[in-house]
Order: structure tokens, then sequence, then C-alpha cells
């Protein structure tokens, strides 16, 4: 029977890691999966730092010796620090967390990394297609899907999506809302040179923070390091500065990352012109509901808002395992899909809650002096390293929660009274630490923030 002419218990769009964990994680319970893939892999993908969380999940997944052979750097913690240099930098390490939970994490780059879970899917026995392009679903109903792709019809029972930014099924079904106060845009490439930390904090994800843009260096072998600036559209736009050159402009000109850039040359995987780089705008949306009569979507193809905390990866995988078990539930022990339904939607949002909020608080000054101050009353700063772990499945404990609301609540606090010493703020537009002539981009407005609750 070939794929055109079998009904499969499932199809899954996508074979990123939230799509070959879905994947491999119905056909470990036996169900008969599809997996479409519009690449052919390996192929390039930012995203190079992953969670605490991450590395439990292959653990469970049986598949830790498989990464470990891989090229990786070892991840310990992060390292924030303000783009003039003029404070020190203040470093997290996730053992410093509230809960006694793994802490080890690492750095890798995407093309292996993406490869090896695909390649695990199909192990488990599912039927993968590459260079294969969905073009149409035409039916879309609980045990009742069929799709079209580059090779013909496709029949299954359920429909997962996993196309990250994509977004197909939202697409489809007209429920994908874009976030325009965070219309930012992503300028990256790879490179050799970089100054690093020393010893244990050698692979430290490191955020270097301006008013309206910060940088991410990511170490992610013995050479090279992943580097990129997130910008205001509107920003980017005034400067007027080629998008193929934003990075190598933005570094020149900002004093922190000019230094620890300044025997940097790029080695991009896929060759580049000299001075130039990656660019992907506008990754800042929801599709809303997460799951209908015969679909669940997963990580991106669910939302995304920013990549400012690596956690894109970490969420895809879980959310995809959670499709898979919910999948199985229905099809193996006969629960009521719409019930099943709403504990999926449920999880993806109690889980992706408190990650959200810390993005969107990230992006307030106030939230970064309290943060980069690196201790307080009562533990506060261990809940937001909980968060950042990524240990908020399948919802965050209690002693998380309140911590981390309290966190939120003394950043409001702060911009009326200095509940920590005030940090002076510096903009990659004027290159200083003095405000541009224009207003740096508004706080999010009412509705995006019901949005993205």
């Amino acid at each position: 029977m070939t794929c055109e002419t079998m009904k499969y218990d499932a199809i899954v769009l996508g074979g990123g890691p939230t799509g070959a964990t879905a994947a491999f994680e119905m056909a470990r319970r036996d169900l008969k999966v599809l997996l479409l893939e519009k690449s052919e892999f390996p192929r390039f993908r930012i995203g190079e730092s992953f969670l605490p969380e991450t590395y439990l999940q292959l653990k469970d997944m049986g598949l830790e010796q498989a990464f470990l052979e891989l090229p990786h750097v070892e991840k310990l913690g992060g390292s924030f620090m303000l783009g003039h240099g003029q404070q020190e930098p203040a470093d997290f390490w996730f053992q410093n967390g509230l809960v006694n939970r793994n802490s080890k994490s690492f750095n890798i780059e995407r093309a292996p990394f993406d490869a090896m879970l695909l390649d695990a899917a199909r192990d488990a026995g599912v039927d993968v297609l590459q260079s294969e392009k969905v073009t149409g679903i035409t039916r879309l109903e609980d045990d009742d899907v069929e799709i079209v792709s580059t090779s013909g019809v496709k029949k299954a029972r359920f429909l997962i999506d996993a196309t990250g930014g994509a977004t197909v099924v939202a697409r489809h079904l007209g429920s994908k809302v874009k976030f325009p106060e965070l219309s930012n845009v992503g300028y990256f490439a790879h490179f050799t040179g970089v100054q690093r930390n020393e010893g244990d904090k050698g692979g430290f994800a490191r955020i270097v923070m301006c008013e309206d843009a910060w940088f991410w260096l990511i170490p992610i072998d013995e050479r090279r390091t992943s580097i990129g600036v997130v910008a205001d559209h509107t920003f980017a736009k005034r400067v007027n500065v080629p998008a193929a050159r934003f990075l190598e402009w933005a570094i020149k000109r900002c004093p922190v990352m000019a230094e620890m850039c300044s025997n940097a040359v790029a080695c991009e995987p896929h060759e580049l012109p000299a001075g130039t780089n990656h660019v992907e705008a506008d990754f800042s949306y929801q599709c809303k509901p997460y799951a209908g009569s015969g679909y669940f979507l997963c990580g991106d193809a669910a939302t995304f808002i920013d990549p400012v905390f690596s956690t894109g990866v970490c969420l895809g995988m879980r959310s995809g395992e959670d499709a898979a078990k919910s999948v199985a539930a229905i099809i193996k022990q006969g629960s009521k899909a719409s019930r099943v339904r709403r504990g999926f939607i449920r999880r993806a949002s109690t889980s992706s809650s408190p990650m959200f909020k810390l993005v969107r608080m990230f992006y307030r000054h106030q939230f970064r002096e309290l943060f980069l101050f690196g201790k307080g009353p009562l533990s506060l700063h261990g809940a937001v390293l909980e968060v950042l772990r990524g240990n908020v499945f399948p919802k965050p404990r209690f002693g998380v929660t309140w911590r981390f609301n309290l966190f939120i609540f003394f950043c409001w606090l702060q911009r009326y009274v200095n509940v920590t010493p005030s940090l002076e703020k510096f903009w990659l537009e004027s290159g200083s630490t003095e405000s541009p002539a224009r207003t740096r981009k508004s706080d999010l407005g009412e509705k995006e923030m019901k949005l993205a609750e």
C-alpha cells in the first residue's frame, strides 16, 4: 500500500525537532505515521541554544547517546550585559534554580541535531518524505483528514502541524494573528574568532541588550559562534542599512559587541558574500485555538513571540510529545477527542504563559535592572531561572508561579521606586547612551497583551 492510498493514524507536517518528536512518540505507541518535510535534510536553521528541559526529554526518548555523539558545547547558564559595557555582566547558572532538577544543557548546530531526530523517527517506523510540500488541505475533521502534497493526496485520522513559521493549518483556517508591537527582524550568521568566556562559562549563551535591539552570541562548537541581532522593524527601516549587512553595522556600533568580535570572521555553512547575514522578519504571532477538529498545532506552528530566551525548541518538542500522547489517547484508549483537545490546549497555555511573560518583560528596562541585579528576597531570581530552564511542563509549580509573578510586580514597581539601582540605557540607533531623537517603540498594547496570555 502506498502513501497515497494508505490512511494513516496521523500525518505530521514538518520534520524539525517538533515534528520529528511528535512522529517518534506516536510511532513508539504503535501508530502508523507519515511525516512530510518540504526541505531536504540536513538544512541550515537558526536557534542553536537549548534549555535543560530538552536534555531531559532526549534522555526520556532514549536519544541521549545519539545526541552526545554530535559536536556540541555544554551550557550551564547564561550571561546578560548592556551594550555600553559600563555594567558588569550578570551570570546566571541553571543550578541556582528553585527545584532540584537537571541544570545541564547544550548549544549545538541545528542541521546535524535536526537530522538526528528525523533519523530517529524514521528508525522508529515513521514514513518520512522529504522535498514534500503541502499544497492544500481538503478535509480537516476528527478521524477524517485529507491533504494534498507534492506527490498527491494523503489521508489520515489526525493532522499535526509542526511547520513552524509556515503555520500551514493556521493559514488554512485564517487563525494566525501577528503582534504588531513585536514586529521584529533578526539578522544572523556564524563566525570564528569570537571572544568567549573562560572555564565553565565558556558555553554560556550571552545576551547583549540595547534599548532598541539585542544581540545573541552562542558557541556551537570549538570554533564557531552563532551571532545575531534582533531589532524593531521600524528602527531597522529608519537607519536605512541594507538588510544583508545589518549585523555587521550593528556589531560595529555596539561597544561590547565590537570588542568581543574584533577578530571575528564569518564562516557560514552555506556560503554568504563577505559581510552579509541571513534575515528573518515578523516572527511574533499566535494561532488559536491550538487544537481543533482533526488537528493539533505544535511549537512555532501554534505561536512564537521572540527568540531571546531560546524557548522555541523546548516548547516545540514538549508540545510535539503532548500532541503524540493526545492522538494515542484518542485512537488507542478511545478517549473523547473534544476532552483530549481541551487538555492539550490547557497544558499548552499554562506551560508557555510564563515563558511569554518573561519575553514581554525583557523589552522593559525595569526588568533588565532587576534581572541584572542578580539577587533579591524570597529567591525571586530562582523562579526566573526555573522558567529559563524550561521547568514549566505540564505547568509551573506553585512555588515558582507566585515568586515569578512577584518578580514581575517588582518590575512594575521599579518604574516608580528604585527597588534596585538604576542602570544607564544604551541605544544602538545613536550608538551611545544618548537617546535618539525618535522615541523607542512602546510597550505592548492592551489587545496584544490579551492575545499573548
